[in-house]
């Protein structure tokens, strides 16, 4: 008897492994557990990590990652024992790691980016590729200007029309639509940061740096960083490192997990059978501000300092004080 019953205990508890073992199974399936996912980096660094990290922590797979170290031979040979193992998506972290995909990776794989600042400039628009860009929007970002400077009726701009003719025009257009008025100086070269400054000598009431190469250099910024301190207007950046170093405010990702995890749930919808072309980019969900306080008693703008605090406390962002 008793050893009837240790057989019927030990059926029992197999059968409920078994079960237990198939919604399990069920649920990875359903979330994309058990799928071969190829990671490919432009290079090792703390931003791309984060990333890979946050999208590993929510996409259950099987993973192998490479490291192109900017190197587009390296990244071809990687590319080709991608397409050699057919992998069921391919993650592609960093501006030169989705450059390479677009090249050289089967368009048959369906490609996800992350970590991509303006991915539109760069010609990758391709059936197969979709993801997650780095750029706060246009709109978030003079709503959020106007939000902590509530008096502001002129905004100055530098940017390059090679570069950043497109969202020149789209911030005119949000600007226009909230009572804002966005004074543009084209420049050609960073030779030309000096004298295109001359443009606002009517007055601003506060510069906005846009990611243009032509306009972010050491020697544009230190020009337009003098510029907004003679003037004592506030210098909205997009990056904490640029108000580490001497701008008032930025409103930039919170962080770089968070662009891993947006990524993931993108290869889900893939996963779960919508086309890729069918998923447009997605811009940041996770954001923050950072404030130089330093500057702001500096410039006398602690006034403005709260509001920004105040106003990233009230829309969820992530608030950085920076001395």
């Amino acid at each position: 008897m008793k050893k009837s019953r240790g057989i019927l205990f030990i059926f029992i508890a197999l059968s409920l492994f078994s079960f237990l073992f198939l919604v399990r199974g069920s649920i990875l399936s359903a979330q994309g557990g058990g799928k071969k996912i190829y990671i490919l980096k432009s290079m090792d660094n703390k931003f791309y990590n984060d990333a890979v990290a946050g999208f590993k922590s929510n996409c259950p797979g099987t993973y192998k990652e490479f490291n192109m170290n900017n190197n587009y031979v390296l990244a071809k040979a990687f590319a080709q024992e991608i397409n050699n193992s057919h992998p069921d998506l391919v993650l592609a972290v960093g501006a030169r790691a989705l450059i390479a995909a677009k090249k050289y990776i089967n368009p048959g794989i369906p490609v996800v980016f992350t970590v991509v600042l303006n991915p539109d400039r760069m010609n990758i628009k391709a059936p197969n590729i979709t993801g997650v860009r780095l750029e706060i929007p246009v709109d978030v970002q003079l709503k959020t200007i106007k939000a902590v400077v509530p008096n502001i009726k002129t905004i100055g701009v530098l940017y390059n029309p090679a570069n950043s003719k497109n969202l020149i025009e789209e911030a005119k257009r949000v600007a226009g639509s909230i009572g804002l008025k966005l004074v543009a100086g084209r420049v050609e070269t960073v030779e030309d940061t000096y004298d295109a400054l001359q443009l606002f000598s009517g007055g601003i009431d506060a510069y906005w740096l846009i990611p243009d190469p032509t306009v972010v250099t050491r020697r544009s910024f230190v020009e337009i960083l003098r510029y907004t301190k003679d003037h004592k207007i506030p210098f909205f950046v997009f990056s904490k490192a640029l108000v580490k170093n001497g701008a008032f405010i930025a409103l930039t990702v919170g962080d770089y997990v968070s662009l891993g995890v947006q990524a993931c749930e993108i290869a889900q919808r893939i996963f779960n059978g919508i086309p890729p072309s069918q998923i447009p980019y997605e811009y940041p969900r996770a954001l923050e501000i950072a404030v130089n306080i330093s500057v702001a008693r500096m410039l006398n703008l602690t006034e403005i300092a709260t509001n920004a605090i105040m106003f990233a406390s009230k829309n969820g962002y992530k608030i950085t004080p920076l001395q």
